[in-house]
């Protein structure tokens, strides 16, 4: 690669590194960014548009459930290390896998999109409280949590 084609690229990241935001908010995506030369957000990206709320799981410590405030705009990461598989309705998680899942409301019950890369997925429009329950090696899990309606 030539050596000014190289410095090009790294003066795009760098610029992309070095913007400072405009406009605030809990929501990572709608967080503006402004550098005053090319007006180029950073590199990467955190696109959430909602953020989670007194999130609290109680279950078997087999069974890892969280939902970062970061980059996944409402999704659930579920790591099962039990010797059965977890369900949650028709969702279900076999032994040793993990998942990433967004969970909405449809029809007044919880729905799961595996597929989080669509945007056929709703999110909510005022902030909702959300209670799953589900099993796992016969124990009964719970999880809560609040999701803010979408900042921008």
């Amino acid at each position: 690669m030539k050596p000014a084609l190289v410095g090009l690229v790294f003066i795009f990241f760098f610029l992309g590194c070095v913007a400072s935001v405009t406009k605030s908010s809990p929501a990572p995506g709608c967080i503006e960014y402004e550098n005053g030369l090319l007006s180029v957000p950073p590199i990467g990206g955190c696109f959430g548009k909602t953020t989670f709320e007194n999130f609290s799981y109680s279950g078997p410590s087999c069974l890892s459930i969280s939902a970062p405030n970061a980059c996944t705009g409402g999704n659930i990461s579920i790591k099962n290390d039990c010797a059965t598989s977890v369900t949650f309705g028709e969702l279900a998680v076999g032994p040793t896998e993990s998942t990433i899942v967004k969970p909405f409301m449809q029809d007044g019950r919880v729905e799961f999109a595996k597929n989080i890369a669509t945007t056929d997925i709703p999110y909510p429009t005022v902030t909702t409280p959300f209670r799953l329950e589900g099993m796992v090696n016969g124990d009964p899990i719970t999880v809560y949590y609040v999701e803010s309606a979408r900042f921008c």
